[in-house]
């Protein structure tokens, strides 16, 4: 697998930063200039007397940029001869990747299968080759499908522990509990006896009850 530097390795065009708008906590990780091979359709009319229309569809390019984040492929156009212009036109989240292929001999591109459709790449800079692009995407998309599995478990596990069960492991480890302190302001709350989760009356901030017993589970075992 290729060895990916994150570090300092590019400077993205603050024309393409200010269309961007990235989910909470998302990262871009790399981008590679180049074009993305289009289609058009078009009516071509044949016949002076009798004239038959025939749709055909137009192969071109448009040129942009492919820009990598640690959850998604993001393809933006560069519009305009003088002052360029930029707009997001694709998307593409790791999870919905069907296959990553390559080819040509002079000009290489490479071939990705999002869903049912095809998009062909030809790109330059630093980790163009095919054996590189997908080294990237699949090493991204692993570490992406592991944060999405850590807050699925999170969420069964604030599910399935309510402060019912966590009184009752607080009596097991013989400790009792009356009130607690937000974990965001400090502010005092009384203990619900049920539920799997509190608001706090001062900030608003939601605290469940296994935000509490990672926090206690040292004392008690």
């Amino acid at each position: 697998m290729t060895e990916i530097s994150w570090d300092g390795q590019f400077t993205l065009n603050p024309k393409i930063l200010e269309i961007l708008i990235l989910q909470k906590d998302e990262q871009i990780k790399h981008y590679w200039n180049g074009t993305l091979e289009t289609f058009e359709r078009t009516v071509v009319t044949k016949g002076r007397v009798r004239k038959k229309h025939k749709i055909v569809e137009a192969k071109g390019e448009e040129k942009g940029s492919l820009i990598i984040t640690d959850r998604r492929l993001l393809w933006v156009t560069k519009r305009g001869r003088l002052g360029k212009t930029y707009r997001g036109t694709h998307e593409i989240p790791f999870e919905e990747i069907r296959s990553i292929s390559g080819g040509g001999k002079v000009k290489k591109y490479i071939s990705l299968i999002f869903l049912e459709d095809e998009y062909i790449f030809r790109l330059s800079g630093k980790y163009r080759s095919l054996d590189e692009f997908r080294s990237i995407v699949r090493s991204l998309r692993e570490e992406r499908e592991k944060v999405i599995e850590a807050e699925k478990q999170k969420e069964r596990v604030h599910i399935m522990l309510d402060f019912t069960a966590l009184a009752d492991h607080m009596k097991d480890g013989g400790l009792s509990l009356k009130t607690i302190k937000c974990t965001e302001c400090g502010g005092p709350l009384d203990l619900p006896e049920s539920g799997n989760q509190i608001n706090c009356e001062h900030c608003g901030c939601t605290i469940h009850a296994e935000d509490i017993f990672e926090k206690i589970k040292a004392l008690i075992g």
